[in-house]
């Protein structure tokens, strides 16, 4: 039972690393690194808070769950309690993050920066789902029902390349789209 768990949260690991890399990888290939520089600037500043907020939060949501992922109710419930207090607290990051983005990055990293400014906006449209991601990730592991998990991050990377793919022609603001929608 412990090896089959362990290598379905292994691969689903490997999946997740491959999905945060893939855009990357197509974006230095087809668009070059100029290219790669403004988009990774803009999809590294919309993950700071996913990372912060998942950080914190499955660190103590993991052992949580674990503990009451028999009672299902009990369960169903913190769940729900935890998407509320996220939703809380990251729609109005990504929210403010979208409006004041122009100044945001202007101030932050100076007037070069600002072609990445469309694709972190458009990005930030992602955060808040990628936040729930993290959260649906913990519960998934504590309950021991890593199987569909990894089908589906596997299904998700098969559309993100594709997706990256297809956005690249029309640049970064494109392979952002493209991110935002698969995720």
């Amino acid at each position: 039972d412990l090896f089959g768990f362990g290598m379905g949260v292994s691969l689903k690991s490997t999946l997740i690393y491959l999905f945060e890399k893939a855009d990357n990888w197509i974006v230095g290939k087809n668009l070059g690194p100029a290219a790669l520089g403004f988009y990774e600037r803009a999809y590294n500043l919309m993950n700071m808070p996913v990372r912060e907020l998942s950080a914190r939060m499955n660190s103590v949501l993991f052992p949580a769950f674990a503990r009451i992922h028999k009672e299902r109710g009990r369960l169903r419930a913190a769940f729900q309690k935890t998407l509320l207090a996220l939703s809380l607290v990251s729609y109005p990051v990504f929210a403010s993050l979208i409006v004041l983005a122009p100044e945001f990055i202007r101030v932050l990293f100076g007037p070069q920066w600002i072609p990445s400014v469309v694709p972190f906006q458009i990005l930030c449209v992602a955060g808040v789902p990628r936040v729930v991601t993290q959260v649906t990730s913990a519960i998934i592991n504590a309950s021991g029902t890593v199987a569909p998990e990894v089908t589906r991050r596997g299904i998700v990377l098969v559309l993100l390349v594709a997706g990256v793919l297809l956005g690249s022609h029309w640049g970064i603001v494109g392979v952002a789209t493209a991110v935002a929608i698969v995720n």
